[in-house]
């Protein structure tokens, strides 16, 4: 938050390094807002299975990417551990093997 160990409001450039953390007024309610659209993406695709494949799994798990994007570089110190980074470069790939737009 706001008064916490590394506040995410002081940290402009991080914020500006982002791609839809800086369309929040609000640092602290975009990294809520991503979250929960995360999350929310996330059961859709567990409910509907149409959303793991095909285009629209591909336009999903790119959702998912951005947000964890913006997550990642929003959580600053706490987030940045090579686990994370690793996630972040292996997506692409990743989204393209599950949607199946690599020949397998």
């Amino acid at each position: 938050g706001s008064s916490g160990l590394d506040p995410l409001a002081e940290r402009g450039s991080d914020i500006a390094g982002t791609w839809l953390l800086r369309l929040f007024a609000s640092p602290e309610a975009g990294m809520e807002a991503l979250t929960a659209v995360g999350m929310l993406i996330s059961a859709a695709q567990l409910v509907l299975p149409d959303l793991r494949r095909g285009y629209s799994g591909a336009f999903a798990f790119t959702l998912l990417w951005f947000c964890w994007h913006d997550v990642v570089v929003g959580g600053g110190r706490f987030m940045a551990y090579q686990m994370d980074t690793l996630l972040l470069d292996a997506a692409p790939l990743c989204i393209l093997a599950a949607s199946g737009f690599l020949p397998g």
